[in-house]
């Protein structure tokens, strides 16, 4: 069976652990040190200054794109030969005891440089700031994605400007859906522009956050993992049960399933 190949713009190799599980073995995933490597040029984090996730991911949409298409350039082959599909996700933790805090700021919560550790301590002090014991919370997996093998994806640069002109049209407001329907646990919208299919998956995984660290099976989480408790998993953080178990309730596992329908 023909391998499909997947760019996942990320250099979280918790990440990629993460989209390989759940993908499956006939889908290679890449991610963005195999094209740097490939390329000998350097992909460069856009500043995400959205205020929701759904903006987030469009702004590095935008970037995933132009990195790809530089890529292909300079190995002289089509985006296609490259990798069939970009994906491009945002993901983070809303807490509801605070605002929706740290939501689209998550992986700077603690400051810069970005660190999960300092990020999680500084959770885990605000939590006891506010005397909270556990607040209701959840994690949301924005994703955006668009199969290279659309008409409109060559190496010509007015081709790869109008596919970021495509992805700008799309509107924002996904993340309300989470608030207003608390029983979702993904969606699916697409937008057509011309020969392009950009495609807005969202998964969203609700359980609760404590200011202690669980960490049972060191390895297996990442991020706020090891603060967060699912109700399908009794008293266990996601820090503390297989990459297996975790991708079976998990946001990015609900927007990927979404995204493989």
């Amino acid at each position: 069976m023909e391998v499909k190949k997947i760019f996942v713009c990320t250099s979280n190799e918790g990440k990629l652990r993460e989209f390989g599980s759940i993908l499956g073995p006939n889908i290679e995933v890449v991610g963005i040190k195999s094209l740097q490597e490939r390329a000998g040029i350097q992909f460069h984090e856009p500043v995400e200054d959205g205020n929701t996730f759904f903006e987030n991911a469009r702004i590095k949409a935008l970037c995933a794109a132009n990195f790809v298409f530089k890529v292909a350039e300079l190995l002289q082959i089509k985006p296609n030969e490259l990798v069939d599909e970009i994906i491009v996700d945002d993901s983070g933790l809303c807490v509801r005891d605070l605002n929706g805090s740290p939501g689209v700021h998550s992986a700077y919560f603690g400051g810069l440089p970005r660190n999960d550790a300092k990020n999680r301590k500084y959770l885990a002090k605000v939590l006891e700031d506010k005397n909270l014991e556990e607040s209701a919370a959840c994690f949301i997996c924005m994703l955006v994605s668009v199969k290279t093998k659309d008409k409109s994806w060559q190496t010509d640069t007015s081709e790869a400007k109008r596919f970021l002109a495509a992805a700008k049209i799309i509107g924002t407001g996904f993340e309300e859906k989470v608030f207003l329907q608390p029983d979702m646990l993904s969606f699916t919208e697409n937008v057509t522009e011309g020969d392009l299919v950009l495609r807005v998956n969202m998964g969203i995984c609700r359980g609760i956050v404590k200011p202690v660290e669980q960490n049972l099976m060191p390895g297996e989480g990442h991020g706020y993992d090891s603060l967060f408790y699912a109700p399908e998993f009794n008293g266990r953080s996601f820090g503390s049960v297989s990459l297996a178990e975790k991708n079976c309730v998990s946001h990015r596992a609900r927007a990927l399933a979404a995204f493989l329908l």
